[in-house]
């Protein structure tokens, strides 16, 4: 081990979840942040294709127990399992886990803790563990909470007050996904959090491009218009099938427009079952009035992903604005790093990077349509701001906040 360079371990415990950016966001850190030596404590082994520059593995959060006894709505059953899995040595808590590890790394307050995806439930294990552990020669930790459905009310379930004084300590810095996420938590907590830290997913600087075969096509062919990543209600897959029919009523009479693909990311198999939601969608006709309409398959590797995503010339977002207030997109850092403009739902949250003339917003499943048709025949229109939203992610990632030092 190179004894100068400092160690940033990265916390996700969500490896075994399938899909979605858990996965990739390790390789992405360990790209972007290359003055560290990385290290990964997680829930399952990592592929190796998204390890990158990551130097160990550590699998130990397969064997925490999340919920302790002490836990005031546990109920009886529950305490008694707890204890009886304990017993038998099959789950340890996250308190002794992390004491554990850090002593096996010899990790001092030097290094950094850095959670990149931080659930309810890992937040309270977190702070029970700094609480447990005062005093002790820890990382400096990095936490960026993830807003959920109701992502404020869980403050008050360990304590404000502690968390605002593990902040004033400096023991713990936190950051959100959204300046909207952070100004609520100012204003209902007066909890200081920054949104200055950039954890990106599939796509990054300085990475790899596909061949050219497989880049959007510029001013040539049909305008490729992508909805990518797993179809769910709050990222409004519902309304696909609606701006597909409108944008076909717009092309019903025009003949000069350049056509478009729209290139949905749904298994068709479960798209065809009665109660999905892309169930409408693919009852449609696949061509008509001059706008194709085809599937990707879900669960595709990241390869593959990346080579649909610079295939598209434009990202479609129309997401629920009330279910995606203070939430941040996976996709929407995507497309930004990627230079890809993007046309989402009026309102919902990552305006930080949605403002520079790199998007369009609209309301309506009709609007949405008129966005896709006046880009069709203005490809270049959002050039110049994709540029711009680029420059501003890359400014943050060249100056992250995770390289702050305690005083």
């Amino acid at each position: 081990m190179t004894e100068h360079m400092t160690r940033l371990i990265i916390l996700e415990s969500n490896i075994s979840v399938k899909g979605g950016h858990y996965q990739t966001t390790p390789l992405a850190i360990s790209t972007i942040y290359p003055k560290y030596e990385h290290h990964l404590l997680c829930d399952a082994a990592l592929p190796m294709a998204y390890r990158g520059s990551i130097r160990s593995v550590n699998t130990s959060l397969a064997r925490v127990e999340w919920k302790t006894v002490n836990d005031p709505k546990a109920t009886w059953f529950n305490k008694m399992k707890i204890h009886l899995r304990r017993i038998l040595a099959l789950r340890s808590g996250f308190p002794e886990v992390m004491q554990a590890y850090c002593q096996s790394l010899k990790i001092t307050r030097d290094d950094h803790l850095l959670v990149p995806s931080c659930s309810k439930r890992l937040m309270r294990a977190i702070v029970q563990w700094l609480q447990a552990s005062d005093g002790a020669d820890l990382p400096t930790v990095h936490i960026r909470c993830i807003a959920e459905s109701e992502p404020f009310e869980y403050m008050e379930e360990f304590g404000v007050d502690t968390l605002r004084e593990l902040i004033d300590q400096k023991r713990l810095f936190l950051y959100t996904e959204t300046r909207a996420h952070s100004a609520i938590l100012l204003q209902h907590y007066g909890i200081k959090a920054s949104n200055t830290l950039i954890v990106p997913c599939n796509i990054y600087p300085d990475m790899e491009r596909p061949a050219a075969s497989c880049v959007a096509s510029d001013l040539i062919g049909p305008l490729t218009v992508g909805v990518l990543g797993g179809p769910r209600p709050d990222k409004g897959s519902d309304r696909i099938a609606p701006i597909v029919e409108a944008l076909r009523a717009l092309y019903a009479t025009d003949t000069e427009t350049t056509q478009v693909d729209v290139m949905v990311q749904v298994s068709a198999a479960l798209a065809a079952q009665e109660n999905h939601i892309c169930n409408r969608l693919h009852n449609l006709p696949a061509y008509q009035n001059g706008v194709n309409l085809r599937f990707i398959e879900t669960g595709i590797s990241r390869d593959d992903y990346v080579r649909q995503l610079f295939a598209c010339d434009v990202l479609l977002i129309p997401y629920l604005a009330d279910k995606r207030r203070c939430q941040g997109s996976g996709i929407i850092l995507d497309a930004v790093f990627a230079k890809r403009p993007l046309i989402h739902t009026k309102g919902i949250a990552f305006e930080e990077y949605l403002e520079h003339g790199n998007a369009m917003e609209a309301v309506s499943d009709a609007e949405f349509a008129q966005r896709i048709y006046a880009l069709a025949r203005d490809r270049g229109a959002l050039s110049e701001g994709t540029e711009r939203a680029y420059g501003v992610a890359l400014q943050k990632i060249l100056n992250p906040p995770v390289l702050e030092k305690p005083q």
